[in-house]
């Protein structure tokens, strides 16, 4: 009746679930990697990483001249050094969405550690899929945000917390350096949640394992050398940075979304992970002889979801769902097996859905019918020029059938493969975003196609445009597409909300329909 969790993993690599799952980390790591950056998420990163490609890595991150107290540096450095090493093979954006991609790739190698060290032998992939299917994690763990860090510092924690029974002294590195990597990267809310769990794994029920004071101890050692050098540092160089970025960090703790509203987010974002974690996880509890090694994850989930209700950011969240999906693996084989089918026909109805979705968009896109749908399609991204790559296309047209034999093959082999569908449909559905709309999403909602209709109303010869009157982000992002000169010139470019100086006259208007606050006017002013 009681099934207890291992204490030692299993050293036999179950080949037939772990290599899909292998080359699903793959697919997913590289779909939609490669766009222009978006707004309104991406944006503020860029400008700032392009602030320290320009003056050198810093340990206060700025965006034209204005300290950026949003987050700490450790994206900024990493998205800076990756962008400079690949330049000349991809674009500064393209380069330095690579970092997302290795804190991304961080996050699920602890994920795949604290599996192994956790789940029955030959479940240890569950958690990676339970990642990958759930809602919340496909966009973000893709867009160049500091909260990368943030789910890569808490897989690393999970990985530190799985096996600190065994080998203490690696795995308290291991943990210390993803509370490290969570402070330097996102801010306080990681070694916060990491020294609770820490702290409080003591007083539960048999919580106090072998080798648990050397573990803690030697983990305090490593994360506060770091945690007080840094503060301390910038404090005599740069006072007025740590000054706004404490303020930011107290600000994330407001508590000030009403808790509806909060709640409605979480539902989604987490969907279909807490489901499956609430529908099994009373039975896990009767079942499991001894549920200490979930105990970690446990207090994580705990920390992170008081930390969702109270901060102002959708994306300080992510974490969140890194231990929701190891406990989701944990309570899966205890859910019954009416809610594994009716999860399983809604993932295929849904992937199905979104996938002929999908599809017909591009069709629409590309030849303009049905002209309803198309004209709606236009008015969102005005000017658009759709353009075909059959190379995108077949590979687009691979994946989605690779998706239908793989779906129907586990469907006839193995019982239990809800979770399968839904983190394969995941990934194949950001893979046709990438593949099919990118060009799309890129017109829609990044300031690329502003930046080339303001070149063409500019003179040929001796084009320079003033950026001084523009929000800082905004100002580094335009001189980054249009590397034009501003000094004594005629033209100025403003957001279109502000007042139009006398002696001034309008020369273009533009926006992105889809984003709010991106207007923007052409000015000139006569040369006297």
């Amino acid at each position: 009746m009681f099934e207890a969790l291992p204490t030692t993993p299993s050293r036999h690599f179950n080949w037939r679930d772990g290599f899909p799952t292998l080359v699903l980390v793959f697919i997913w790591l590289l779909a939609g990697l490669f766009h222009q950056p978006w707004l309104p998420n991406e944006t503020n990163s860029f400008a700032a990483i392009l602030g320290q490609l320009h003056s050198g890595l810093q340990a206060a991150p700025a965006i034209d001249n204005s300290y950026y107290t949003e987050h700490p540096p450790l994206l900024f450095w990493a998205a800076a050094l990756s962008a400079k090493l690949f330049a000349g093979v991809l674009p500064l954006h393209d380069g330095a969405r690579i970092a997302s991609a290795l804190f991304t790739f961080i996050s699920l190698a602890g994920m795949a550690v604290a599996a192994h060290f956790t789940l029955p032998p030959n479940r240890s992939h569950t958690a990676i899929l339970a990642l990958f299917a759930t809602l919340g994690f496909m966009a973000p763990s893709h867009g160049l945000i500091p909260a990368t860090t943030a789910t890569a510092g808490t897989g690393l924690i999970l990985a530190g917390f799985s096996f600190y029974t065994q080998r203490p002294v690696l795995a308290a590195l291991i943990a210390a350096s993803g509370a490290v990597i969570g402070f330097l990267g996102h801010g306080l809310m990681t070694p916060l949640a990491f020294l609770v769990t820490l702290l409080l794994l003591p007083f539960l029920p048999g919580g106090r394992m072998p080798h648990y004071r050397r573990f803690a101890l030697l983990s305090i050692a490593t994360l506060t050398p770091v945690a007080v050098l840094w503060p301390v540092w910038l404090a005599s160089q740069h006072p007025a940075y740590l000054h706004g970025w404490l303020h930011q960090e107290m600000l994330r703790f407001a508590f000030s979304k009403p808790l509806a509203e909060q709640l409605a987010t979480l539902s989604w974002f987490t969907w279909p992970t807490l489901p499956l974690l609430l529908l099994g996880g009373s039975r896990l509890l009767k079942r499991v002889a001894d549920p200490r090694p979930l105990y970690p994850a446990l207090l994580l989930a705990l920390c992170w979801l008081i930390f969702a209700f109270s901060s102002l950011r959708e994306l300080d969240k992510l974490p969140l769902l890194l231990p929701l999906a190891l406990l989701a693996a944990a309570a899966l084989q205890y859910l019954r097996r009416g809610w594994i089918n009716g999860f399983f026909w809604f993932g295929m109805m849904t992937i199905l859905f979104f996938t002929g979705l999908f599809w017909f968009y591009w069709v629409v896109l590309q030849l303009g019918k049905p002209v309803t749908l198309a004209a709606h399609l236009s008015r969102l991204a005005p000017g658009h020029m759709p353009a075909v790559s059959w190379g995108v296309t077949l590979t687009a047209a691979a994946l989605t059938v690779g998706w239908l034999m793989m779906s129907r093959w586990r469907q006839k082999t193995e019982q239990r493969c809800m979770l399968w569908v839904w983190a394969s449909g995941a990934t194949l559905i950001w893979s046709l975003i990438g593949l099919l709309l990118t060009g799309w999403l890129d017109y829609n909602r990044s300031l690329y196609p502003l930046a080339q209709q303001i070149r063409t109303v500019l003179p040929a010869q001796q084009a320079c445009l003033d950026l001084s009157h523009l929000s800082p982000a905004n100002h580094v992002l335009f001189d980054y597409y249009l590397a034009l000169p501003d000094d004594m010139c005629s033209y100025a470019l403003i957001e279109s909300e502000k007042t139009v100086p006398n002696g001034m006259s309008v020369v273009w208007r533009g926006s992105l329909p889809s984003v709010r606050y991106a207007d923007f006017t052409v000015l000139y002013r006569p040369e006297e």
